[in-house]
């Protein structure tokens, strides 16, 4: 590939004509390999943080619906518990884990419930508590409104 750059650059004012994208690597690629060198360093740890973050979600999510699961509220509307499917919400964009929690509940009355369940974190781990139980899935929701406010 070298002998072929050169060759492009022997070709005088046509190189442009003859080998652009030739030209374009042998200038562009000096830059991209500065750019991978001096962005490597914060892209490593912060690919390691994400996967960390995820996997923290996906442990919260489980410790979720086990508190749903074995809710007596929720019990009591729903019946038997057959299911339970949770989604992630976040009152604050700014939040990095989610702060609020809608789990479908699928139940032996036969309707779908909707448990909404706040989370906080503390010292000593992550503490959940239901706001409310609704019947109405979040795509009939008003969006604009909290589900939990009366």
């Amino acid at each position: 590939m070298a002998g072929h750059i050169l060759g492009c650059f022997r070709s005088g004012a046509f190189a442009i004509i003859a080998c652009p994208a030739d030209l374009f690597v042998a200038i562009d690629l000096p830059f991209s390999f500065v750019a991978d060198t001096i962005i490597l360093p914060y892209t490593i740890p912060k690919s390691a943080s994400n996967k960390r973050l995820k996997e923290d979600i996906e442990k919260q999510m489980i410790l979720v619906k086990d508190f749903v699961g074995n809710n007596k509220e929720v019990i009591k509307v729903a019946g038997e518990i057959k299911s339970l499917s949770a989604n992630q919400f976040m009152s604050n964009q700014l939040k990095i884990i989610p702060d609020r929690y809608d789990v479908t509940v699928e139940g032996s009355s036969g309707n779908n419930i909707y448990a909404i369940v706040r989370v906080s974190n503390s010292p000593n781990g992550a503490n959940f508590s239901l706001d409310c139980i609704s019947r109405l899935s979040w795509n009939y929701r008003d969006l604009s409104k909290d589900v939990c406010e009366k």
